[in-house]
């Protein structure tokens, strides 16, 4: 099982959307994450971060700590909501999930390279 010592070194290797977001964009995210926080009440919030391949693709980074097949339920939950606001608005967010019960190497790190 993951810490908060494993979510604090996980946050030191995004890069942060933080402050790199307009307004329009921080309100989807919010929307987003608050519509899968009332669907999945076990998830935490941990950053917002740019993809590494996309400077303009959001990824909103939850701790998510919940069995395999409810964290699929989750995204397929949420993807609709997605592709509505990048289809809609033009803005590309992603719910990510940082699953603290399944010890799989973190995309970046040296165990997955």
């Amino acid at each position: 099982m993951k810490t908060k010592h494993d979510i604090a070194e996980f946050r030191k290797m995004m890069v942060s959307a933080e402050g790199r977001m307009n307004h329009r964009q921080q309100e989807f995210a919010d929307e987003l994450f608050q519509t899968v926080k009332a669907q999945y009440p076990e998830i935490e919030f941990i950053s917002y971060a740019l993809n590494p391949d996309d400077k303009q693709h959001v990824w909103i980074w939850v701790e998510a700590p919940m069995s395999e097949e409810r964290e699929m339920e989750l995204m397929s939950f949420i993807s609709p909501r997605e592709g509505e606001i990048f289809m809609e608005y033009g803005y590309d967010l992603s719910i990510m999930t940082y699953n603290t019960l399944v010890d799989i190497p973190l995309y970046g790190s040296l165990e997955a390279a």
